[in-house]
């Protein structure tokens, strides 16, 4: 070996141990970078949990109904105990009331009277083919609801007419 092949072979080795040097600072930088990475997400998953813990859903639902019968109690409690209020709603609610009820009253009995009419007039026409002795005990039996306007109709002397 003479001494240019050894120059160059100091020269190959001393850039191989820079170049070792500079890779393993490179690795090092690298490996403290993922090591403060790896710290920061397990302080962020660390915040995530705390975070989530906070709004516990079952603990929001139990707090969201605890709010909502509170504030139908103290509805409740407000109606029930404030004479003013509850004076109005009653002097308010039996004229209202009344007048509704009269309303439905007068609908269902234009409505009905026709239904019922013709009912009655069916029911007439099967009592008087029973026969009449056993006519007051079918309509006993048979139209319980109806029997005392019934019972009265068949003894009317012009019932079989």
């Amino acid at each position: 070996m003479d001494t240019t092949s050894l120059v160059v072979l100091g020269i190959y080795t001393a850039a191989y141990v820079v170049v070792f040097m500079i890779q393993r600072n490179h690795m090092q930088n690298q490996k403290e970078a993922f090591a403060t990475q790896m710290q920061n997400l397990k302080e962020t998953n660390a915040s995530i949990k705390n975070f989530m813990e906070i709004f516990d859903l079952d603990e929001i639902k139990k707090y969201v109904a605890i709010k909502e019968e509170s504030a139908q109690l103290k509805a409740q409690n407000m109606l029930e105990n404030d004479e003013k209020l509850k004076k109005m709603i009653e002097d308010g609610a039996n004229e209202n009331l009344k007048t509704a009820v009269n309303i439905v009253k007068q609908l269902y009995t234009k409505q009905m009277g026709d239904e019922h009419k013709e009912l009655v007039a069916i029911a007439i026409e099967v009592i008087r083919r029973v026969r009449k002795d056993q006519r007051e005990a079918y309509i006993k039996t048979n139209l319980p609801r109806t029997s005392r306007y019934l019972l009265k109709l068949i003894k009317d002397p012009d019932f079989d007419d």
